[in-house]
């Protein structure tokens, strides 16, 4: 990383290496998401895929890719994962893991809204 510029003054000598995000700055995009962006951000998913997300950040006024790769991977993805699993994806599970073995995130991919975890944690209990 190259160095862009060295900031004193409050910030005790510190440098801001190039595309790194102070603390501060950090600490003021911390904003809960609306229900507008988790829309716009499902209907981007659903458009372009999951991943290339620094493309889809560009969509959002002052969401990083970090925030939109973390809001999608940790809340949106598997946000149906509470709800029971039928026995159609109890089916599934039991197929797939005749073929794949433990490979839990190939699994949970070709499932809607279930994460690797979800979906072994089900599996072990069937």
């Amino acid at each position: 990383m190259e160095v862009k510029e060295s900031v004193t003054g409050n910030h005790s000598g510190s440098s801001i290496v190039k595309g790194e995000i102070t603390t501060k700055e950090k600490r003021n995009n911390r904003r809960l998401w609306t229900k507008e962006e988790d829309s716009l951000l499902e209907s981007l998913v659903l458009r372009f895929g999951a991943g290339g997300w620094k493309i889809l950040a560009k969509y959002f006024d002052d969401r990083s890719s970090s925030q939109v790769r973390a809001r999608w991977s940790h809340s949106l993805r598997c946000k149906d994962s509470k709800r029971p699993f039928s026995v159609q994806e109890d089916d599934y599970i039991l197929r797939m893991h005749q073929k794949y073995g433990n490979k839990w995130s190939l699994i949970a991919k070709e499932m809607s809204n279930r994460s690797d975890n979800s979906t072994k944690n089900r599996f072990r209990a069937l």
